[in-house]
């Protein structure tokens, strides 16, 4: 069973996701921050992290660049989730090799558009901001 897991602070918007996703056959954890979140990756195997951009502790950037500084036999793909307009916020997470930024608040289509191609060959075709392969 492929694991994704969730990273946001708000719970409203971890339930919704991980009810959305295990009705589609996901398994979900969550976790309530960065810190949290990468903490669970040291534990779990997760084919992909969404990821919010602005939580306490540690943001999703940070949680990224740290990500991507450990050496993994698999490495997650990670969707940033971010309610920012501002699109040096969108090229960093970009750059700090998230697969792809969806816009809050988020259209669940998008959400499940995204997930699938991106847990299956790392290249979402959705519409939202995504790495060009």
């Amino acid at each position: 069973m492929t694991r994704i897991l969730i990273v946001d602070d708000d719970p409203d918007i971890r339930v919704l996701l991980r009810s959305i996703l295990e009705s589609f056959g996901y398994y979900c954890d969550e976790a309530w921050n960065g810190l949290d979140g990468l903490e669970k990756t040291e534990t779990e195997v997760y084919a992909l992290i969404l990821l919010d951009y602005s939580m306490p502790v540690m943001n999703g950037l940070e949680v990224i660049q740290k990500l991507a500084q450990k050496s993994w036999s698999s490495r997650p793909q990670v969707i940033m989730m971010t309610a920012h307009r501002d699109e040096a916020i969108r090229s960093q997470a970009l750059d700090a090799r998230a697969t792809a930024v969806l816009s809050k608040p988020f259209d669940l289509d998008h959400v499940l558009l995204t997930i699938g191609p991106a847990l299956k060959n790392g290249h979402p075709s959705s519409p939202c901001y995504h790495r060009a392969s």
